[in-house]
């Protein structure tokens, strides 16, 4: 099992913990998946925000720890040069980090657990922030990254696991870039614009001011997607070549979003309701065994 592996197959059984077993009603009782992670809410105080600016020159003075905590994998593809890869999990292990401040960071997606994370660090010593924007803010401001640069592209696709960890928190500045009139969402989309960012000559312009009205909030992270995800790739070139580097797409849209709720419901139900059989099973055996004998007892008459 690899570490990108293990890293979903955590995630996936902790988000469907904290959707079946946690304070959630029971699924096909009172309330469903959908409903439990919409009624979600962690607020990050914008006093844990390091942005890209004050990072870039407090690491060019090595005046700070910048501390990547993504796995090994994802950080052998990319990652800012200087910074260390650290799991969460085992920073406070670290005594030497307490020297400088430290600024953690991801691809900027995923704040919830970075969030309870540095809040944690600094109540046992540490001096910890975040980088608002994460890895993606870091490179659309001209910061210098090292890697794999076909693999670079994949740090604005967001995975639906990730998306529905984080959903339903208030981060997110949801477009619907659909062509046509947007269909109907699940709740967590709730409140999402509609811009046709696929034949809309002025979607780009609507785009960024909205992108606009939001800019104060160094936690706000510009999410778009579509309906089925087929049109993913053509949206994020069209982006990038207008400018727009500072946004996530939701891979699959909302179908794959869907599926992946249709599984966390059929994990909520008991065993018995879930039970299934894979490949041929004893009676089918059996039955064709018994059709074996008899075609071969034909043949020898």
């Amino acid at each position: 099992m690899n570490a990108r592996y293990r890293m979903y197959l955590c995630r996936f059984l902790g988000l469907g913990l904290a959707l079946i077993g946690f304070g959630s009603p029971p699924v096909g009782a009172a309330g469903n998946p959908a409903d439990s992670i919409h009624r979600q809410s962690q607020k990050i105080s914008p006093a844990l925000a390091a942005s890209v600016p004050a990072a870039m020159a407090a690491l060019e003075k090595n005046a700070i720890h910048l501390v990547d905590v993504r796995n090994a994998a994802d950080f052998e593809r990319y990652h800012i040069p200087g910074s260390l890869n650290i799991g969460l999990h085992a920073i406070r292990t670290k005594s030497f980090l307490k020297g400088k401040p430290l600024v953690l960071v991801n691809e900027g997606f995923v704040l919830g657990p970075l969030a309870d994370g540095c809040e944690a660090l600094n109540a046992a010593g540490f001096k910890a922030t975040i980088l608002a924007g994460g890895l993606v803010a870091w490179k659309a401001r001209g910061g210098r990254l090292v890697g794999d640069p076909f693999a670079m592209p994949d740090m604005n696709r967001v995975d639906p696991r990730d998306f529905l960890q984080e959903s339903g928190k208030g981060r997110h500045l949801l477009i619907d870039a659909s062509a046509g009139p947007p269909g109907k969402a699940l709740p967590m989309f709730d409140g999402a614009g509609h811009i046709d960012l696929l034949n809309d000559k002025q979607g780009i312009a609507k785009l960024k001011k909205a992108m606009h009205k939001e800019a104060s909030k160094p936690f706000r992270i510009l999410l778009i997607y579509t309906a089925d995800g087929k049109q993913d790739a053509h949206i994020q070139r069209r982006l990038v070549r207008s400018g727009v580097l500072e946004f996530f797409i939701l891979q699959g849209g909302l179908q794959a979003c869907e599926k992946q709720l249709s599984f966390l419901r059929m994990a909520g139900r008991p065993l018995d309701e879930r039970k299934m059989t894979t490949g041929s099973c004893s009676s089918c055996a059996d039955r064709a065994i018994g059709s074996e004998a008899q075609s071969t007892d034909s043949e020898e008459k």
